[in-house]
């Protein structure tokens, strides 16, 4: 399995603008096939190994294939079919633009209190008797928990309250200091205030608008006392993955979608492919994390309230500098570094980060559709 044309790459991409809501988003659809098209043309991932879920087609025409269409079932057959079969040497990667929120249970007090969850695009129908459909981010944390040592694993969250919905102990944070520090699931204030969810109605240059639910859901009581009578235990993702999450923004801040020379993007979307355009397919997570976060203070100063800071956390089986950015060849590192790194805790990891990261030259557009040696 660890020869090189034995190992698979594999990719469950999702964009969701929520048409049979109003099209809440106008760009989460595009961003998806973007990213699609730059894992099979640039990192040389097949098309049959990519999965793009959409509720629109690239003519923005409602979803007609019923296979195809982002709704809560067939998101979590294909998060099945994403990590069901992998094995050591394996690279997975899950790509979400689209709506989270937050999902209050009131039987429960602090860091439990609040679930983090996706929104399919079916959200806001029944599940049963709970009048809506989302994807908790233990639903989501479990299935990376089942990938075995020596995958990969990569996922992009440009939506808000991603930074936990797939669980690192390890936190690299952009803005004003980057630095990385030990990741916590910290109790999220259940008072909608504390997001400044106007950031974008007070610039007058750009566009805007948040990929966040517009209303916070609250489980019903009955639901909440059930989940207390049958606690679930959450696993832990084997020290042998090399695990990546890339979020869009913290928990107190907004993840927006903008409008920029023609183009509606979420904002993570549009400085990852900024930073892959500008350093090509050998860069390191390190290296991308650093060239986004450039690209996003450049942002800034055309939305100078602009609230929102990118996110790296990680579990330091494969570290940031050394890893290159959805390469194999860390998939295969992550084994060996594990076996080094067994007994060891989350703590004995050191890096350092900038204060700012350098932004180098600015680009916007897709990245070329080209297929490089790798």
């Amino acid at each position: 399995k660890f020869l090189l044309w034995a190992m698979v790459s594999r990719a469950l991409v999702i964009g969701i603008n929520y048409r049979s809501q109003g099209r809440l988003l106008k760009g989460a659809c595009s961003d998806a096939r973007s990213w699609a098209r730059i894992l099979v043309n640039c990192f040389g991932f097949l098309p049959d190994e990519v999965i793009t879920l959409t509720d629109e087609t690239e003519e923005g025409r409602k979803q007609e294939d019923e296979e195809l269409i982002p709704n809560k079932e067939n998101i979590l057959e294909c998060l099945e079919w994403l990590v069901g079969d992998a094995e050591p040497g394996d690279t997975v990667s899950l790509y979400f633009a689209g709506y989270a929120t937050q999902v209050l249970n009131p039987a429960k007090d602090d860091k439990a209190a609040i679930e983090l969850a996706l929104a399919p695009c079916d959200f806001d129908s029944f599940d049963f008797l709970v009048p809506h459909r989302l994807i908790v981010d233990g639903l989501v944390h479990d299935y990376f928990a089942r990938l075995p040592s020596g995958v990969l694993a990569t996922c992009i969250f440009d939506t808000c309250h991603g930074t936990n919905l797939v669980f690192a102990p390890l936190r690299w944070e952009g803005g004003k200091a980057g630095y990385v520090s030990k990741n916590e699931k910290q109790p999220i204030c259940k008072a909608p205030e504390v997001f400044d969810a106007r950031v974008w109605a007070r610039s007058q240059n750009v566009q805007a608008g948040p990929r966040r639910l517009p209303y916070e859901p609250q489980e019903p009581l009955w639901s909440s006392f059930a989940h207390c009578l049958t606690p679930v235990v959450e696993a832990e993702v084997d020290p042998g993955v090399a695990l990546f999450i890339f979020s869009a923004s913290g928990e107190r801040e907004s993840a927006l979608e903008i409008t920029w020379e023609t183009r509606r993007s979420g904002v993570l979307s549009m400085c990852l492919r900024g930073a892959l355009h500008q350093l090509g397919t050998r860069a390191t997570y390190a290296e991308v994390f650093r060239a986004a976060l450039g690209l996003l203070e450049d942002l800034r100063v055309q939305i100078p309230f602009m609230d929102q800071r990118f996110i790296l956390t990680f579990n330091g089986t494969a570290k940031p500098e050394d890893a290159v950015f959805l390469s194999e060849k860390s998939a295969s590192a992550a084994v060996a570094a594990s076996k080094r790194r067994r007994g060891q805790n989350s703590n004995a990891y050191v890096a350092s980060a900038p204060t700012s990261a350098q932004s180098g030259q600015k680009s916007w557009s897709s990245w070329p559709s080209r297929n490089p040696a790798r």
